[in-house]
């Protein structure tokens, strides 16, 4: 599939920005299919550049955390309008919590598996692949906080997300980065058996996973 041109502008102004490889536009411009199925614009990406030079000491380290760090930063931003448009629609459920939905609970990392803040898989599956395991912890809401009340009540004490957040206070990122670290093991294992199927090779292949995953050159 051809790539538009203003998309390889956006990656190579992206790739310059964060003083990337050369090698990171080719490696962008595989991902041009999925931005487009899902009708990513060049403004939601040049937001999202701008997005990640806000993080200073947080932005992505590694040239394969780029675009999976976009991606995330273009769904927060469509979120956050949508809460924006349910208000302005004078929509009752605009006020509703973002982290429980209501519900009281919010899903984490499990906290026997957090390390220097960090989420460990609690074991390793046959194939190698890390399993990572959850728990769920009283919101900061109201609702969250009706909850850790009835729960006292009934004598069964529960972990707070106020308490939990000061052991994992980026309790959010490492969910989304394991996530999309799956995601893109999909998305690389698809590419990397369609590039097998050309006239690259074995040795294509080798060349995708070095510029998705490569740390920084020296």
């Amino acid at each position: 599939m051809a790539v538009p041109g203003w998309y390889t502008t956006w990656a190579e102004t992206h790739r310059k920005t964060f003083v990337l490889s050369a090698e990171w536009v080719d490696a962008a411009e595989l991902w041009w299919e999925i931005f487009e199925s899902r009708g990513v614009t060049g403004s939601e990406l040049t937001a999202a550049t701008r997005d990640l030079m806000t993080l200073g000491a947080n932005a992505p380290k590694y040239p394969g955390d780029h675009l999976p760090a976009v991606e995330r930063s273009i769904g927060r931003a469509r979120n956050a309008a949508a809460v924006e448009r349910r208000k302005s629609y004078g929509e009752t459920d605009a006020a509703r919590c973002d982290l429980c939905l209501d519900g009281g609970w919010v899903i984490v990392p499990h906290p026997k598996f957090v390390r220097n803040g960090r989420w460990e898989p609690s074991h390793y599956r046959e194939s190698g692949s890390p399993n990572y395991v959850t728990a769920a912890v009283a919101c900061k809401c109201d609702r969250g906080q009706s909850t850790v009340e009835s729960c006292g009540q009934q004598n069964r004490p529960t972990q707070t997300l106020a308490n939990y957040e000061t052991f994992c206070p980026n309790w959010r990122i490492e969910l989304d980065e394991k996530a999309h670290a799956e995601h893109r093991s999909h998305v690389i294992g698809e590419q990397a058996a369609s590039l097998a199927d050309g006239a690259d090779g074995a040795d294509g292949i080798d060349r995708l996973k070095q510029r998705l995953f490569s740390g920084p050159r020296g």
